[in-house]
Parts: C-alpha cells; sequence; structure tokens
C-alpha cells in the first residue's frame, strides 16, 4: 500500500527558486512504469518516489526490487529516494529529507528502470527508457567539471590566510578566477540550449544555471533567447522579470516593522533568540564561509564592531554554512568575536527562508525594541548610522 506525503517540490529541485515548471510545456496524460533493483534495500530502509504534482509515493521494496506505476502529466521531472531512516507523516522522528540518498529523475511515458548495485542513489545509478535522462546526464558530465573547478577555487579561498583575505589584489584574482568559470558555464549552456532549444532537460538545466548567474545578466538574456518557441516566452520572462518583481515585492521585515522572532544554534549548540537581544541595537548579518564578498567585506566589519561593540550594539551573524568546520575556522580566521548561529542547511537555512534570503552578503539593522531601522547597509553607511544612534 502507498502512502502519500505532500511537500514543496522546491525541497527537492536543485534549481532556480523561481522555478514552478515540474511537468514539461508539452506533457500530455499518460503512464509510466518505473522497476528497477536498488541494491539489497529492505524495511525498515524506504523508497520514495516523486513526480510532477509535488506529492511523495512510498514504494514497497524487497531485496531492493521495486515496481511503480502511475498516471500523470508526462514528462515531468522529479526524483526517486531512498530513506534510511523511516518517515511517517505526522509521526514524531527524523525530519523527511534527513539521513537519505536521492536521484533527480526526468519521468517519460512507457517503462523505465533504475537499478544500482548498493543501497545508495548517490552514485553508479543506471536509468534506462528516458531519452531526457540521457541528454540530461551528458550535460551533466560536462557541468561536473565546471562544478569540481568552483568547489577547488572555493577551497583555496577557505584556506586563505587573513593576509590574503585582507589583500585587495588577491580578492580581484579571485574573483576573476571564478568569472572564468561562470562564463564557461555561459559557454556551456548557450550550445546546449542551441543544441536542443526546445527540450524539457534544456529547461532544467537552465533554472540550474541561474543560481550561478544573476537573472538579468546579459549572458543569461541570451540563452533565454536561444529556446525554441515551446518555452521561449516563459524563460525570457525568468530573466527579465524577475529583477522588477523582486524589486516590487514587499520584503520580509520592512523598515519600521519589528524583526520576526528566531531561535537557532550557536557554535556551541546552545539555542541563541533574537528578542532576547533586546535593549541593543543589533545588527543581523547573512554570511557564509564560502561567500566571497562577505569574506572581503569582513576586515572592515571586524574595525566596525571594535569601535561600537558594548552594550549599546552587537552583531549576530547568520551562517548559511553546511560544513560546521568551515564555519568555525571562517570564524576565527577572519577574527569574527561577535555571536555566531548556523543550522548547517546552507540556502535552506531556516532563518534565511524566513527572511527570503536569496543572495549574501544581507543585513538588517534593528533597533532596540526589535524594529528594523536598515537594511543592507554599507559599512561606511552603518558607521554612519551608528554613529548617530549611539550617540
Amino acid at each position: 500500500m502507498q502512502s502519500k506525503v505532500k511537500l514543496l517540490a522546491l525541497m527537492l529541485l536543485a534549481a532556480s527558486p523561481a522555478m514552478a515548471q515540474k511537468t514539461a510545456a508539452d506533457a500530455k496524460p499518460g503512464e509510466v512504469t518505473v522497476r528497477g533493483k536498488v541494491g539489497n534495500l529492505n524495511a525498515p530502509r524506504q523508497l520514495w518516489i516523486y513526480m510532477g504534482d509535488e506529492k511523495w509515493d512510498t514504494v514497497p521494496v524487497k531485496n531492493g526490487e521495486f515496481e511503480y506505476r502511475k498516471k500523470t502529466l508526462l514528462p515531468a521531472y522529479g526524483a526517486i529516494m531512498v530513506k534510511y531512516s523511516p518517515y511517517y507523516p505526522g509521526v514524531k522522528g527524523p525530519g523527511f529529507f534527513s539521513d537519505m540518498s536521492l536521484a533527480s529523475v526526468f519521468f517519460e511515458n512507457g517503462t523505465m528502470t533504475v537499478n544500482t548495485a548498493v543501497d545508495t542513489l548517490k552514485t553508479g545509478v543506471q536509468i534506462q527508457g528516458s531519452s531526457l535522462n540521457a541528454k540530461h546526464n551528458e550535460f551533466w558530465n560536462k557541468e561536473g567539471a565546471l562544478v569540481r573547478d568552483q568547489k577547488k577555487l572555493a577551497a583555496e579561498f577557505n584556506n586563505a590566510s587573513v593576509e590574503q583575505l585582507q589583500s585587495e589584489a588577491y580578492l580581484q584574482e579571485y574573483e576573476r578566477k571564478n568569472e572564468v568559470i561562470l562564463q564557461r558555464w555561459d559557454s556551456l549552456v548557450l550550445a546546449e540550449v542551441k543544441k536542443y532549444p526546445d527540450s524539457y532537460h534544456t529547461v532544467m538545466a537552465f533554472y540550474g544555471y541561474m543560481r550561478q548567474r544573476k537573472p538579468d545578466s546579459t549572458a543569461a538574456i541570451a540563452i533565454a533567447d536561444q529556446f525554441g518557441e515551446l518555452y521561449k516566452e516563459r524563460m525570457r520572462s525568468s530573466v527579465r522579470n524577475q529583477p522588477a518583481e523582486a524589486t516590487a515585492k514587499i520584503p520580509v521585515a520592512p523598515v519600521g516593522s519589528v524583526a520576526p522572532d528566531f531561535v537557532q544554534d550557536n557554535m556551541e549548540g546552545k539555542p541563541v533568540k533574537l528578542s532576547d537581544l533586546r535593549s541593543k541595537y543589533i545588527l543581523i548579518d547573512f554570511w557564509a564561509s564560502w561567500c566571497g564578498p562577505c569574506r572581503k567585506v569582513n576586515p572592515d566589519l571586524v574595525k566596525l564592531y571594535q569601535q561600537f561593540k558594548g552594550p549599546k550594539f552587537e552583531i549576530l551573524g547568520v551562517s548559511l554554512d553546511q560544513d560546521a568546520d568551515k564555519w568555525k575556522a571562517a570564524v576565527e580566521k577572519d577574527q569574527l568575536t561577535w555571536l555566531h548561529v548556523s543550522d548547517l542547511k546552507g540556502w535552506k537555512n531556516e532563518v534565511a527562508q524566513q527572511y527570503d534570503i536569496r543572495a549574501i552578503p544581507q543585513n538588517l539593522l534593528l533597533d532596540p525594541s526589535g524594529k528594523v531601522v536598515a537594511r543592507n547597509l554599507k559599512i561606511d553607511e552603518l558607521e554612519d548610522q551608528l554613529s548617530n544612534l549611539l550617540k
């Protein structure tokens, strides 16, 4: 018997937050059968499948073998997930996306097979019966080289000395190298869209690419123009309208409002509650160890903190890191002696989502009553504000 749980697809899909395209533009009612073998998977471990409609289904599995059939709009994008700690809706226990492995899949009409020799979907997954998956995997193999280069560059940055991080020449060279990688990404995605202008897999590749590039960048607009008639207007809208929509949208915690309260653990695993810090001016600083612009401004923020810290002012850093060691190492290396919290969920950080943070660095300055005084202040603007407020 299948049980179902409805969750936002955005928690699954490694694509733009603006993405709402979970089925192809030319999707039609159809039926897909998915069968295969995932190692020797057995209960209490679970197999879950999602496709297109924001519902996850549990699939019976014995000795790794399973079969699942569904009538829905196809082609659709989704995933197959192994849960190592069983999840039961409404029952207290591990979160749905904790302790799992997952493979993204394009589902198409007909019969598909999914096979892997081990009880995980992280590597070695063989998917047959879907031309979209074949095209996507070919593209991903090329994109993977760029991801590896980007991770290597990020690792070098994380290991940089304090002197390097304070060097304008070093930071400019880091930004130059990162831009070279992004330009290679531009060329790769542009070539793929030109080759397959009406393919659903290029739509998903483009949304993933948009996480690397600003939506209104010249490169993103040029790529959107290469889509065929099936997707062109939608892709053009996604790159050209998004900045205007973002500007028109009322932000979470606008100036003059009381900032939403939150609780998150510090580096020692102890909870820090925002409202407990009232009676001081508080700068909430959203950042991460891997964020070049964040690290670039840290030396100036340290100087400002030394100037104003005390009974009337404090900084609360909210990190979008996933690796605790890298987070702590960056705090120590940059000499960030203020308060720090993180849930180590990266972009899914609950406070960042609560405040609708989609880019970093960002900050909010709160008064002693918790009201937002200003947002996204540069260092000189922050210094002026504090000089006036803390007279």
